[in-house]
């Protein structure tokens, strides 16, 4: 696994995925050093970090300075992918509910159309509908 694009897919963002990839390759690193070998600004690399650690991703060993570990891609796709389907779960709930909300609507637009009108009546008026109108 090298491609940052794959991990993008399961919900890392492009510096995670350059920082998990990088650590996998190192085994164990400092931040200045995933910093330097995945191409993350210094001043990003401990928010990417945490972020990483929060998501139990990689293994945080306290120490000075602090050392990272990849946590094994096995695990890590697990994750990812339990997290990922929780997020579309939610959403999936989201888009159920507005999609009843919305028919519930629409349903009952047409239901005070329908008691509001008769064929050949109108809000307009009374009378007969006819493909053209004439002017005169």
């Amino acid at each position: 696994m090298d491609n940052p694009e794959l991990l993008k897919v399961l919900g890392m963002s492009t510096y995670e995925a350059r920082a998990y990839l990088s650590l996998l390759s190192m085994g164990i690193a400092d931040a200045s050093v995933v910093s330097s070998k995945a191409e993350i600004p210094t001043g990003r690399i401990y928010d990417v970090l945490n972020s990483l650690a929060e998501r139990n991703l990689i293994e945080v060993q306290d120490s000075r300075p602090k050392q990272f570990k990849a946590v094994e891609p096995r695990v890590a796709m697990k994750r990812l992918l339990a997290h990922r389907k929780e997020e579309l779960d939610g959403r999936f709930e989201q888009l159920t509910r507005a999609a009843l909300s919305l028919e519930n609507s629409i349903s009952e637009k047409q239901a005070s159309i329908a008691r509001d009108s008769s064929f050949g009546i109108s809000q307009w008026g009374r009378g007969r509908f006819t493909g053209s109108s004439r002017r005169g």
